[in-house]
């Protein structure tokens, strides 16, 4: 496990942030990576503000819930850690849109960039005081199949553990500022797998299901109920895959992208690209990404 508190940007003697030179790059690149690299730093700066807030809420303050449906629960802190982030975006991007898990009318949801917002995710873990929770940001860039979007900046901060996952798109995967990379578990046998259940009785049966096939395989199986942790943790080689039937954006956005970039991979359970109009998701190091699957027909 990489120790101590999340790294800060590395600062000039003058106290500017430090930048990667680009002057050999062609102009149109150097924007984009200028861009990203704003973005990511931007992001971060986020994920450890809401996180303080978050964190600062489960250890002092009694929680508001409310109910947003069937086994679903949101708390005031879900509403105050995404105001923080949206509030801070419009102000620094104008022109940014916004895909968040919390409704909110005011936020506009087109822009040249799309910022991917879980305030909370494992709301049921925070409301019960339960530690494992997140805080998930992604940016990603639309694309022509409003189903398929391409995250190119992705932040999941454990605000209790002081835990900050990162990935840029090409640039690798960092647990606070460390490089990180999945396991190399190939023997099925030996794989520690997750996966959480949904909320639905019939994706649960199918669920069940699923486990059923997977389970006797593999070594063992956990539940951590923050997809988004579950996903950095197999980035980082704590886990080796994890499965879920009904996965939002928020909850995936960031996350598989720092999979990727630390060498695993995301699909859905056919192995296809993730979309938002089928939600189921497979997040594996990469080397038992093909046996689950054949696992699971």
């Amino acid at each position: 496990m990489v120790k101590g508190q999340p790294k800060t940007a590395d600062k000039h003697p003058s106290g500017s942030t430090g930048k990667v030179s680009l002057i050999h790059l062609p102009k149109h690149l150097q924007t984009f990576m200028i861009d990203q690299q704003q973005i990511a730093e931007f992001a971060k700066e986020l994920a450890l503000e809401a996180g303080a807030l978050v964190a600062d809420k489960w250890k002092n303050s009694p929680l508001t819930l409310t109910s947003k449906g069937f086994r679903d629960v949101v708390t005031d802190a879900d509403f105050a850690s995404q105001k923080l982030i949206t509030d801070r975006v419009r102000q620094t991007f104008p022109t940014h849109g916004f895909l968040s898990e919390e409704d909110d009318g005011s936020l506009p949801t087109e822009g040249d960039v799309i910022w991917v917002i879980d305030p909370i995710d494992g709301t049921s873990n925070f409301s019960r005081k339960s530690p494992l929770f997140s805080v998930s940001i992604a940016a990603a860039t639309p694309t022509s199949d409003p189903n398929v979007f391409n995250s190119f900046v992705g932040v999941v901060l454990d605000p209790l553990r002081n835990e900050l996952f990162e990935a840029q798109k090409g640039k690798g995967a960092t647990l606070n500022g460390e490089p990180i990379q999945v396991s190399s578990i190939s023997d099925f046998s030996n794989a520690i797998i997750a996966q959480d259940w949904p909320r639905d009785p019939q994706e649960r049966e199918r669920t069940l299901n699923l486990v059923s096939k997977t389970v006797h395989e593999s070594k063992t199986m956990r539940s951590i109920g923050s997809a988004a942790l579950a996903l950095s943790y197999i980035a980082c080689g704590r886990l080796d895959a994890y499965f879920n039937l009904n996965l939002q954006p928020w909850d995936v956005a960031a996350a598989g992208l720092i999979i990727e970039e630390a060498g695993g991979r995301f699909s859905n359970l056919s192995g296809g690209v993730w979309r938002i109009d089928d939600k189921s998701s497979l997040g594996t190091n990469g080397t038992i990404h093909q046996k689950f699957i054949d696992l699971i027909q």
